[in-house]
Parts: C-alpha cells; sequence; structure tokens
C-alpha cells in the first residue's frame, strides 16, 4: 500500500548485491601478469622516464613559443612541443628527487600504482594538463599539470573501472578544487557506465592556500559519494597519509584497505594531539593500518606494502558483481530579537549558550530539547516557526568549544534521518570549530562516525535551512548541513569564519612561523569571515542576526511544496528500502548463500529476492534455538501499467507504447497525466557478461490523453473506456522520432523489433549504454508529480503509492527504531515486504511463495514449527478505506475509520482479514500502553471485502495474525491521500510491538 509518510518516502536505490551481473573471466587480451613481473614493470619505467623538468611549466611558457612572427607550421612544431613538455612533466609529478623519496620510504608513485593495477597498456588518463587556479602565497608560480591527482579509466583483468590516485610529491598531495573537479568528473562517469570506482588515496588534506574552496571540493566528491553507493562500488586504497577531510570520502565507499607502516588516516594529526591533550601518539598508533583494522573497524584489510595491497586489490576486483503540521501561532515572524546581536562574543575563544538563541528564534521561546544529557556538544530537539514544526540541530559551544565528536555525530545523525523520514524541516545552527582531537577519538573511530552525519545531511530531502552564527572549521563546515551538501537556504552571521582551519594554525603551516602576526592577519582578512564563501556563493546571505527568525519563517514558506519523490517500482523501493538498512548496520545475505555461522544473536541482516521483495531481520541478543519471531508484512507493489514484451504501436502518425494493466487500478485517474518509466533493464556488458540495472526515466515522457468533450458528449453521463484501446500512452510522433530512429536488426527476439527506437533511445540514454546493449526489461509507468504535504493546516500527505509504500516503510523505521533494545530480546525481529500483493500473491517473490518460511526456518534451523510458530506473531500491515465525505454510506454505520484518529484493526468474519479476538486484544492493549487510538473496521455485508497477505501467510505458517492498517482515501487511485498524524502515531505502535510483545504475550494466559 502506501509508501512512507513523508512526501518523499524514504527509500532509495541501493541494491547493491544484485545490481550487477558480469562474468569475472579475465580478458584474453590482457592476463594478468604474475606481481613480480608487473612491479619489474612499473620500476623499469620509472627509471626510464626523462628528468623533471627545472621549472614548472605555466600556461604563459606555452604561448611564448609560438611568437607571432612564426609560420603556421613553425608555430605548430613548437605548441607540439610545448604539448609534450607539458605531458613530460605531467609524467613526472613532483620531480625526480621527490619520487626518490616516496621509494625510500617503501612506496610507489602515483602512475606505478597505477600501472600496478590496471592491465597493461589500458589506462586512458583524463585531464593530464590540468592544473589548479589558485593565485595567493605564490601557488601562481607553481603550475604543475595534473595538480597532484591522476585520474582516467583503465581495466583490471579486462573489466573496465575508473581510478584516481593522488600524487603525494605534488604539493603533498593536498586537495586543490581542480584536484576535486577531476575526481568528481571520473565518479560521474563511473556512474553512467556503472563501473567502479578506485581511489589510491596518498594525501595531506586540504590545500591550505585555497581556502574554502578546497573545502567545497571535498563536499562535492563527498556528494558524488552519496550518490554513488549502492550504484556502482566504491573502493579505495590508503597509501600513504590521508588527514583531515581527506579522510571523509574513504569513509564513504564500500571497502578500504591500507599498507602497514606507510598509510595513516586521522582526522587530527599527532602534532594537534600533542597540543590539545598533551597525548604522546605516533602515526602508526593514531591512525595507522593496525589501528583502523583492529581497532576502530575503519578499514577492511591492511597488506605489508604497496605491491602487495594493489595485487590483492586485483584479486579482490575479481570477486565484485559489477555492477506536521501547522498549529496557530500568536508569535509573529517578524518579532524581532535584537538580543542575538550580542549574544555571540566578540573574542572567537569565549563560549556562550547557543540554548539561548535557539529560545529567541522559536515560537514562545518554546525549545523541546532530545537527550539534553547526552553528548552535550551538540544540541537536537523540537521547535516551531510561525506554527510549524522543525528540527533543531546545533552546536554547543559551551561544551567542548562544540567541537563534533563521536557521540555528538551519531546523536545528530539519527535525528536528521528522524526528521527526514516524517517530513520535518530542518533547522541547523553552526559554530564548529572542528572535529575533536584525541587518542580516545581516533581510536573510537570518529572517521566512521562522522560521516554518518554527513551522509544524514547529504541524504535529507526535506526543506534545510542553515545558519551558521561563529566558526565553521575544516570538515566539520562541510558536515554541518553545508551548501554543498544539498542544502536549501544556507545563511552566515557577520561573525561567521568560515576556512580551513583557524587563522594561527594556517599561518604555521604555510609560513613555517615566519612574520606570523602579519601573516595571520592576511588569512584573517581573507579567510575568517564569511565574504569569500558569500562570493563563491556558498552561503546565500550574510544576515543580521535580529532578522533571523523572519528568514527562517520565510523560507519555509517557500520550501513548503519542495518535490519529495516515491519509488517508482518495487525494484526502487526495495533498493531504498536496503539504504535505510545499511545505514542502521544490516548485513546482506544471499539464499544461494550457506547461513551457516553467518547469523548470530544481536546480528541484523537482511536477504531480497527478484530484487522486488526484501525480508529484515534483526536477532535477539537473547535469541536461542525454538524461540519466536515477530513479524511486520507489508508489500512494495501497487497498481499501475506495465510495459508489454512488445510495446511498438503506431496510430494516425503518433507513436504509442503498448501497456498492460497491473492489479485492480483506478485506470481513468491515469488520464492526462505526466508519465515517466522506471523498473529494471539487463545490459549486455561483453560478449557473455550481463548485468541488472534500475532505470529511473523521472520526467513526463509519457501520456494518455482524453477526448475532447467536444468529440464525446456522452461523457457527460459517466467516463467509461476501453483498456486495451484507450489506455494507451503516446510517447512521440512517428515523423520526429523518424529523425533518431535506430536500424531495426535482423533478429526478432531483439528490442529493436519489439519495442520504438525512440523507447529505446530513451532508456540507452539514460543508462548511459548504447541501444544495441539493451537486452530485456521490465518497465512500469509512474506518475512523475511527487508527493506532498497538503490541507490548509498540512494535515495531509498526497502521493502516488501510498497503497501499499507507506506500512512498507513505516514497519522497516519501526524495526530500525527497535534496536535499542535488541540486547535484551530472545526473540528474532522480522520485516517482511512482499511483491505481487495486488495480483494474488501466488508468485516466486509473493506472500505465498516460501520466502517468509525459508528465511525463518534458516534462522531458526529447522524449528520454525511447532512452539517457535506459537511464539510467534504476525502484523499485516495494509492501508485502510477512510470514510469519504462524499460517499459515507459505504461503509458501515460503526466502523468508519478517519484521517489522524489512529491505526486501524480489520476484522471479516469469513477470514479476508487473518484478525481474531486474541490478536485484536494483544495488539489493542500495546497501543493503550502508549497512547495510541486504535479505530476498528469491518465491511458493510453488501459490499465485497478485499484481502491481504495476514490470511496467507497465518495459513502457510500457522502464526497468529492480526490486519492492519492506516485510514487513507483514494485506494488505487494514480495518487491518494492520507493523514500526517497517523504515521507518528503508527511508527510509535510498531516500535513497540517489536520491543515489547514479547513480554505482554506473557502476560496473557490461556486454558
Amino acid at each position: 500500500m502506501p509508501e512512507q509518510r513523508r512526501d518523499r518516502p524514504r527509500f532509495k536505490l541501493v541494491n547493491k548485491s544484485s545490481l550487477f551481473i558480469r562474468s569475472s573471466a579475465r580478458s584474453p587480451a590482457s592476463p594478468r601478469a604474475p606481481s613480480s613481473d608487473r612491479t619489474a614493470h612499473v620500476t623499469l619505467s620509472a627509471q626510464a622516464r626523462a628528468p623533471a623538468a627545472a621549472a614548472p611549466a605555466t600556461h604563459a611558457r606555452w604561448l611564448s613559443a609560438a611568437s607571432a612572427s612564426a609560420t603556421p607550421a613553425a608555430r605548430k612544431l613548437a605548441f607540439k612541443k610545448e604539448l609534450e613538455d607539458a605531458r613530460q612533466q605531467a609524467l613526472q609529478g613532483g620531480g625526480a628527487k621527490r619520487q626518490a623519496k616516496q621509494h625510500e620510504k617503501g612506496k610507489l608513485t602515483a602512475r606505478e600504482r597505477i600501472e600496478l593495477l590496471l592491465d597493461q597498456g589500458s589506462f586512458r588518463e583524463y585531464d593530464m594538463l590540468k592544473s589548479h587556479r589558485c593565485a595567493d602565497f605564490g601557488m601562481d608560480k607553481q603550475q604543475i599539470p595534473g595538480d597532484g591527482v591522476i585520474t582516467g579509466r583503465g581495466l583490471i583483468n579486462g573489466r573496465l573501472t575508473f581510478v584516481f590516485s593522488q600524487d603525494f610529491t605534488v604539493f603533498g598531495g593536498s586537495l586543490s578544487e581542480t584536484y576535486a573537479e577531476k575526481i568528481v568528473k571520473i565518479m560521474k562517469q563511473a556512474m553512467q557506465l556503472g563501473a567502479p570506482v578506485i581511489g589510491l588515496n596518498d594525501s595531506g588534506g586540504a590545500r591550505i592556500q585555497e581556502g574554502v574552496a578546497s573545502l567545497a571540493g571535498y563536499a562535492d566528491i563527498f556528494q558524488l559519494n552519496v550518490l554513488a553507493s549502492g550504484v556502482v562500488p566504491q573502493l579505495t586504497m590508503v597509501m600513504g597519509p590521508c588527514a583531515g577531510g581527506a579522510v571523509y570520502s574513504p569513509a564513504m565507499t564500500d571497502y578500504i584497505f591500507m599498507s602497514r607502516d606507510s598509510s595513516y588516516m586521522f582526522v587530527t594529526g599527532p602534532d594537534v594531539v600533542k597540543t590539545v591533550t598533551n597525548e604522546e601518539v605516533t602515526q602508526e598508533e593514531l591512525g595507522g593500518a593496525g589501528t583502523h583494522t583492529k581497532t576502530s573497524g575503519v578499514a577492511h584489510c591492511a597488506f605489508d606494502n604497496d605491491v602487495e595491497a594493489i595485487r590483492e586489490m586485483r584479486r579482490f576486483f575479481d570477486f565484485l558483481p559489477l555492477n506536521n503540521k501547522v498549529r496557530k501561532s500568536d508569535d509573529d515572524r517578524y518579532r524581532p530579537v535584537p538580543t542575538l546581536e550580542s549574544i555571540v562574543p566578540p573574542d572567537p575563544n569565549v563560549p556562550y549558550n547557543m540554548k539561548d538563541i535557539i529560545h529567541q528564534l522559536v515560537d514562545s521561546f518554546d525549545f523541546f530539547e532530545i537527550m539534553p544529557d547526552y553528548a552535550k556538544n551538540m544540541l537536537i530537539g523540537f521547535g516551531r516557526m510561525e506554527g510549524r514544526v522543525v528540527g533543531i540541530v546545533a552546536n554547543q559551544p559551551m561544551e567542548l568549544a562544540g567541537c563534533l565528536d563521536i557521540n555528538s555525530s551519531v546523536k545528530a545523525a539519527r535525528f536528521v534521518r528522524f526528521c527526514d523520514a516524517f517530513n520535518i524541516p530542518l533547522v541547523t545552527l553552526v559554530d564548529v570549530p572542528g572535529f575533536l582531537p584525541g587518542v580516545d577519538q581516533e581510536y573510537g573511530g570518529i572517521i566512521r562516525h562522522g560521516a554518518k552525519l554527513l551522509y544524514a545531511y547529504a541524504e535529507a530531502t526535506v526543506p534545510k535551512i542553515t545558519i551558521i552564527t561563529r566558526k565553521a572549521y575544516g570538515g566539520a563546515y562541510d558536515v554541518m548541513s553545508s551548501k554543498h551538501l544539498r542544502g536549501d537556504i544556507n545563511y552566515a552571521w557577520p561573525s561567521a569564519e568560515i576556512a580551513v582551519m583557524g587563522a594561527k594554525g594556517a599561518v604555521e603551516i604555510i609560513f613555517r612561523g615566519q612574520n606570523v602576526e602579519e601573516n595571520t592577519a592576511d588569512y584573517e582578512r581573507k579567510f575568517a569571515n564569511p565574504m569569500v564563501a558569500a562570493q563563491r556563493g556558498f552561503v546565500d546571505d550574510i544576515i543580521e542576526p535580529v532578522n533571523t527568525r523572519r528568514h527562517i519563517c520565510e523560507d519555509l514558506d517557500v520550501l513548503e511544496t519542495k518535490d519529495l519523490k516515491n519509488p517508482p517500482s518495487p525494484f526502487h523501493a526495495v533498493h531504498e528500502t536496503i539504504q535505510l538498512l545499511s545505514a542502521a548496520g544490516f548485513q546482506p545475505l544471499r539464499e544461494e548463500e550457506s547461513w551457516k555461522d553467518a547469523v548470530h544473536p544481536g546480528g541484523k541482516y537482511y536477504v531480497t529476492r527478484n530484487q522486488s521483495a526484501i525480508i529484515a531481520f534483526a536477532v535477539g541478543g537473547k535469541y536461542e534455538r525454538g524461540n519466536g519471531f515477530h513479524i511486520i508484512g507489508a508489500h512494495t507493489d501497487s497498481p499501475c501499467l506495465k510495459v508489454k514484451p512488445v510495446s511498438n504501436l503506431e496510430s494516425q502518425g503518433w507513436l504509442q507504447v503498448g501497456v498492460e494493466c497491473y492489479g485492480g487500478g483506478l485506470f481513468h485517474t491515469w488520464f492526462d497525466r505526466d508519465l515517466g518509466l522506471a523498473g529494471r533493464v539487463i545490459v549486455r556488458e561483453g560478449d557473455a557478461s550481463f548485468r541488472s540495472r534500475l532505470l529511473l526515466v523521472n520526467k513526463p515522457v509519457l501520456r494518455i490523453p482524453t477526448l475532447a468533450i467536444h468529440l464525446d458528449r456522452d461523457v457527460a453521463q459517466g467516463f467509461t473506456f476501453n483498456k486495451e484501446t484507450h489506455l494507451r500512452p503516446v510517447i512521440a510522433t512517428a515523423a520526429r522520432a523518424q529523425l533518431e530512429a535506430t536500424t531495426a536488426g535482423g533478429d526478432p527476439d531483439a528490442p529493436k523489433a519489439k519495442h520504438t527506437s525512440v523507447l529505446l533511445q530513451l532508456i540507452a540514454a539514460e543508462l548511459g549504454v548504447g541501444v544495441d546493449q539493451i537486452c530485456d526489461f521490465e518497465l512500469c509507468l509512474f506518475d512523475t508529480q511527487g508527493g506532498n504535504v497538503g490541507g490548509a493546516l498540512d494535515e495531509f500527505i498526497f502521493a502516488p503509492r501510498l497503497d501499499n509504500l507507506c506500512c512498507s516503510w513505516l514497519s522497516t523505521q519501526a524495526l530500525v527504531a527497535s534496536l535499542d533494545t535488541l540486547g535484551d530480546d530472545a526473540n528474532v525481529r522480522v520485516v517482511a515486504l512482499f511483491d505481487n500483493e495486488e495480483v494474488g500473491s501466488d508468485s516466486l517473490m509473493g506472500a505465498g511463495s516460501n520466502f517468509l518460511q525459508s528465511v525463518s526456518e534458516r534462522v531458526a534451523q529447522g524449528e520454525l514449527c511447532g512452539a517457535a510458530a506459537r511464539k510467534s506473531f504476525l502484523v499485516s500491515a495494509d492501508m485502510a478505506h477512510g470514510v469519504h465525505p462524499n460517499y459515507s454510506e459505504k461503509h458501515e454505520l460503526n466502523h468508519r475509520p478517519a484521517l489522524h484518529a489512529g491505526p486501524v484493526i480489520k476484522y471479516n468474519a469469513n477470514e479476508r482479514y487473518a484478525t481474531t479476538g486474541e490478536s485484536a486484544f494483544l495488539l489493542k492493549e500495546l497501543a493503550r500502553r502508549h497512547n495510541v487510538p486504535i479505530q476498528e473496521f469491518v465491511v458493510r455485508q453488501d459490499t465485497g471485502c478485499g484481502s491481504t497477505i495476514g490470511p496467507i501467510l497465518a495459513t502457510s505458517t500457522g502464526i497468529r495474525t492480526v490486519d492492519v492498517g492506516l485510514a487513507q482515501l483514494s485506494m488505487h487511485s494514480i495518487r491518494e491521500m492520507c493523514g500526517t498524524e497517523d504515521l507518528e502515531k503508527a511508527v510509535t505502535w510498531f516500535t513497540a510491538f517489536f520491543s515489547e510483545f514479547s513480554a505482554l504475550d506473557k502476560c496473557l494466559k490461556t486454558n
């Protein structure tokens, strides 16, 4: 039934286990050489290169050689020589001396690593001549082609991959704006082509000379890491320093390999740790390979040297699969807040209480703080802005100077996800000097936990408004809802300081202690204010504190209609469910593999079938064989129009797409809607390899036009249509399509023979493949208008596919929310989302299959039957029919569910629902304990009753079952409607079911 409670359900693309299908066979054209031979090749290549140029090449040198007095041929030759000189300088990186130092440390150079990683001769470099644009601190005289990072594509055992390799011999591998652009380019192309990305990291961090531009570069990479997650494999090899902001990109990739004794990752290094905490620690102890593979869990594997690490990466690569309601408020938005002008002290080292700012901004000074005594350096909670509920996240300068640490990052990340899931706008107040230095922080995995907050902000699609009140330094600036992480509105107060670090630390690094006062003043003039960020558009405006409340309220009005997307197909719903589960620490299992020794008490897992059904389960910490399963079941499918196997139709000069009705939809609502395409496509990757890829054409490419009333006067008596002949969407005119038509192939079974060329070209363009690579597909149509919160009081959700993505999302949210009590549970908590409920559930991935039975028995090791089944309980969650204001007679007099009146328990004497007196009582008692109102529904006796997965699963498993739902209108329309408050009540109820049902069940005595 529904989707998520928010306009844009939380589901997001993520099916890593099934996105890619590729052969692991090596290409005969590029056999894998033994590592010793490949190492020798790299060494010889390095020795054969010409010495580095005496001075860096500049763009001006390129032009100077081509004198205006020379002949065209001479100018051409001169240019070619300049070009070759530039290429040679790019190949030399930082020069022979620095490369020798790299070798003395037992490390390969950046190019040697690529040569060893990729099949010989397969590397194609991008942006070899690109250099930085910085003119400050003498950087204009240091232009080295490539700018310290080598990017491009190549093959590993014949399989395409994109790669970037950071060159420590050039500016210490520090990241500039240009450097980031090169990495972003290959990441985008990798996503378009469905190829993995491998990063070889060896960098000193942000290029301080570029200030906030380098931080923006990191954020751009961070954003691409998030977008690529679950779409293409992202692999990291840390082969040198990886410090500061540089660590967060690896932290969001799928696997991290490290080289022992030469690589390390930390947010703040040993010198800073010593300065702040007086702790003596080496780089290896603080962030070496041993620390991160044994203590923090940041990295996955460690190897003795670069050669072994790269050899194992090539081996590992072969195993990869390729591919609120508003409350009336008398607090005026224009209320001036003069006290805000003096709250922030002029001395940046003097603390102040951020709560004072929050209380001044919210309605009636009423701020409801969440977790006030935990991680006090981060404030989270709720307030209202002109009656509209907002979630507030803020650094607290009174505690740890407002630094981000492990606990505060996790605390805020979870809160951000909560607000995002429930469509609550986020207001973030920033005063953060960075991440908290300390051995405990590095050992505790601050890299991994800090990335959770960055990820939560980057993923969130609710309105996001950010105000920088004072400090916004380093990677923490990016993390705290920066503009680069899709912040909607970002402001800075005049007191804001946005920079890589404080002026003192920056000057020490850049000038090595020379002319400290003069250089500090210069750095502060350039970076210790919000002007640079405003000029680059990283903040939308610099506002006076007194007007902050007015700006927030006005912005919330504008962002009210921010588009929120729903997963348009069961494949996308499962994909996005996996992302939600993965963020909560759930691990994937595969049906075709053995689960022996893979499932343990306290563990969290999920398994998929056909990419359109998923079962997630969390095993209680005290679970023993024979104990029960507490299950919430829902479904991922909704009525829709599916593209036929042969869809090419033409009529009167119009190209049309043949479609078939799926489920019992109100298909008259599909006329005159802007329709997109979604589903999965099988793509040919090579002669013997194929890959399943998700497709989302989220723009109006199809339409089913109605007949004008002037040509059908009878429509006034009622609209009727023929599903076969009238539900044919148009995609193009034949004449226009002919201009871009592809040549039909000779194979009658090829897609070109079955579908119009314009449809195939649309699919190919969206996936970044050729038409000839498309082998087959399963596609459905969907309404491109996203979900919205509506009604004069913002109390309704208007969205497609509420039946039943809403219950799918609510059950998943409840499972994740209940994990805090998992350790004391003796049962297994399960969410089972099936496909094909709308057509009877009798399919491989439907509730009528053996999917739930198989998973449960494997977890219970054969003991699901008998006693275990009696200890189990199933909640069948599907949407319910709310009473219609215009058709109230369709409901039985005493059973008329209303919006906002709480979840619904459904009954039917003829067992169309599986509810019994006992199962209903237990769920009503659970609701009573949490003040959740419950409604009851019985269909009229002169009306047919639908059914759910409840009776099907109760019959096949022998588990006690109750059918529940949320009241909605317009069920099975292309756009449906429910109430906002019911979702909050339902998630409370479902969470209590997972956490407390076991104890409640023991209180019920039966004779």
